[in-house]
Parts: structure tokens; sequence; C-alpha cells
């Protein structure tokens, strides 16, 4: 989340980009990303079908659909990058990337992108004064399913986990993918091509309270 006093003050993280050589910007990883963007799918995940009661069962489900639409967002992508977001104080936390050492990923794969000043943000706590971000780009694809299943299990109690915001992202084709929990994952892009043949491919997996806006969009 890119903090709301950031946002109307400029962005130091805009700088960061500039090394991506990429059109996306800070602006498009303000969540929920759904309602920032103009071409964006919104997927149920756990599904109301799946009760948290069976915490197992629904996060094999949520990891599966999650998967099959990760695959399909970046089956054209040459390279797709891990971006992470941990809130704290001015410096970095030292063991926030260690959840990624246990699908191969070590935190000296991580680039430090730098730090966005978020003191005063309504949105968090007091003691969250910086969010530091970090990028290591995807070597091998099983990693993405991996990392799927760092951020889906969090809320469910399913061990290993990331408890932050994860981003995947092709900066070459625009596209950010944002898993927020078991429930969800938003998919969107700065133009509406790369994102129609997941939405029709899963069109099932759309969350129902949004499908209407997202096929006005892409239906047709």
């Amino acid at each position: 989340m890119i903090p709301a006093a950031e946002r109307a003050q400029g962005n130091p993280m805009s700088d960061i980009f500039d090394r991506f050589n990429t059109k996306l910007r800070p602006a498009y990883f303000v969540e929920p990303l759904f309602y920032e963007h103009d071409y964006a799918l919104r997927f149920e995940l756990g599904g109301e079908d799946v009760s948290t009661q069976y915490p197992i069962r629904r996060f094999i489900q949520a990891h599966a659909r999650a998967v099959r639409i990760a695959k399909a967002a970046f089956a054209k992508s040459a390279r797709v990058w891990l971006l992470t977001c941990d809130y704290g104080g001015e410096k970095p936390r030292k063991k926030h990337l260690k959840p990624f050492g246990e699908i191969g990923i070590r935190k000296r794969h991580f680039d430090y992108l730098g730090a966005v000043k978020c003191a005063g943000d309504p949105d968090l706590p007091d003691y969250f004064t910086h969010c530091h971000w970090h990028a290591t780009d995807i070597w091998d694809r099983r990693h993405l399913d991996e990392a799927l299943w760092l951020t889906l299990g969090a809320e469910l109690g399913v061990r290993p986990t990331y408890p932050g915001p994860l981003y995947m992202v092709d900066f070459d084709r625009n596209i950010v993918l944002f898993p927020y929990d078991d429930r969800g994952m938003d998919l969107v892009a700065l133009e509406r091509a790369p994102l129609e043949r997941v939405y029709h491919a899963h069109s099932d997996w759309l969350l129902e309270w949004n499908r209407e806006e997202i096929d006005a969009v892409f239906k047709g």
C-alpha cells in the first residue's frame, strides 16, 4: 500500500521505479488495486462454498485457483518480479524476508528498492513510520506457485507464510498480480489486451460482487 501522505506529496518510489524502465508507477500499487485501474480483474479464491472451518480445504482451493490464474497471466512474460512491502521503522527489519528462504529465494537475491515514509497515515498504526520495498526477479517459475503459498495462507494459519503485501509484476507488459489473502486476488494492467485471455479462461472465478463492472470492460 502506498501511504496517502506520500500520494499527495510526491513519492520517492517514483525514482526507484525508473530502474525498471516501465510505465508502471507507485500510484498503480495503491490498494485495493481493483478499484484503482481501468483494466482489472478480481477473483474469488477460497469461495463461500468452502468454509474457514476447513482451513486446509479452503487453502488448497485458493492456492490451486491462484496458480492457474498466475500461469495464464504470465504465460507470455519473459520476466516476472516479486515485490514485497514491509512496514516498520526507519530501517528495514532484518528477518522479514526469511520466509522466502523456504522456497529457495534468499535475502541476497533481493534488491532493496528504498523506503516510503508513512508516518501520520490514518490507515496505519503510529509505530509504522516507513514502508520498505524489496524486489527479486523470478528465475524459476515454480517460485510463483510457492510465493502464492506464502501469501495466501497467512490468515488461515498455513505455514510457512509471508504476512506482508506481495506483488507479482511483469514490468515489460505492465501487469500486476496481487493476492491479498485466501479470499481473493486482483490482476490489473495498463491495457486491456494482456487480461483478455485470463478473463475468458477463468471468468467462472470472478468475484460476483464485481462481475458486472468487469464484464462491461471485457465481455464481447
